[in-house]
């Protein structure tokens, strides 16, 4: 990944460059005759913008500029710039990001993940925000190839791709219990056998009846398994599948999904 480090030391007067938070950066832009740090560069990871030309885009393109790096990378796999509203000081900079596909494995969106904790969801195309755009389930095109599979629905992407590193089908919606499960295209579950596997809190729990609502009468059987006892106090509270394989194995889960399918 293309950071702000490597840009740098290739901005004009590299003494006149002033830090905006963390790990951001106010500098001359190279794309205009710039007298005013124009240019906002980063925060880490992410890209720049600036606001007196208008020129955007991933840091990729900055050092494409400088001839730092060669064209190399397909558009939806490059890092795209973080919109401005995101303040740098306040965030870190972009954790990771998570790609939305169709049936067909073609991009849609990603949800991408900042921290501190916090998620935007940005377009195929780089826009940010995907009002007017399908949502579906995340890893889709898997879900569909493995069709005759149980399938469990978690809260997050992250705990998607845990569960898939114990080779468990798994997905998620946008946003998670973030968002109405309705706003989500979920037709894929339909005559499956379903298990949610909520986070320890409220919003977990609201999320799995949610589902429960959604698949009534079109799944086959929709089962909610908490790997936490209710009311065991803060401790335990918020806690994820992720959290809960810190201190169990992935044959153990299986063990858990195969009785609660069996025994519903």
């Amino acid at each position: 990944m293309t950071t702000i480090h490597d840009i740098h030391p290739h901005l004009r007067h590299p003494k006149r460059i002033m830090r905006r938070g963390m790990d951001a950066y106010m500098a001359l832009c190279p794309f205009h005759d710039d007298t005013t740090r124009s240019l906002i560069v980063g925060p880490m990871g992410s890209g720049y913008v600036c606001f007196g030309c208008g020129q955007k885009g991933p840091l990729r393109e900055l050092a494409e500029h400088f001839g730092i790096i060669n064209r190399q990378h397909e558009y939806y796999n490059r890092e795209l710039v973080i919109p401005h509203s995101v303040k740098s000081g306040t965030h870190g900079g972009e954790e990771a990001r998570y790609l939305y596909r169709d049936e067909g494995g073609n991009p849609l969106f990603w949800i991408v993940r900042f921290t501190p904790k916090c998620f935007m969801a940005q377009r195929a195309d780089g826009q940010w925000g995907i009002e007017g755009v399908r949502r579906v389930m995340y890893n889709l095109p898997a879900l569909i190839r493995r069709k005759d599979e149980t399938v469990i629905v978690v809260e997050g992407e992250k705990d998607v791709i845990r569960l898939h590193k114990q080779k468990i089908l798994a997905t998620t919606t946008p946003f998670g219990a973030r968002a109405a499960i309705n706003k989500c295209d979920i037709n894929v579950l339909h005559g499956r056998v379903v298990v949610c596997i909520p986070d320890n809190d409220a919003a977990g729990y609201a999320y799995a009846r949610q589902l429960h609502v959604a698949l009534a009468g079109k799944a086959d059987k929709v089962v909610t398994l908490g790997l936490y006892e209710r009311g065991m106090g803060d401790r335990y509270k918020g806690r994820d599948v992720s959290d809960w394989l810190e201190e169990h194995t992935g044959e153990e889960l299986k063990q858990l999904i195969k009785e609660a399918t069996d025994g519903s």
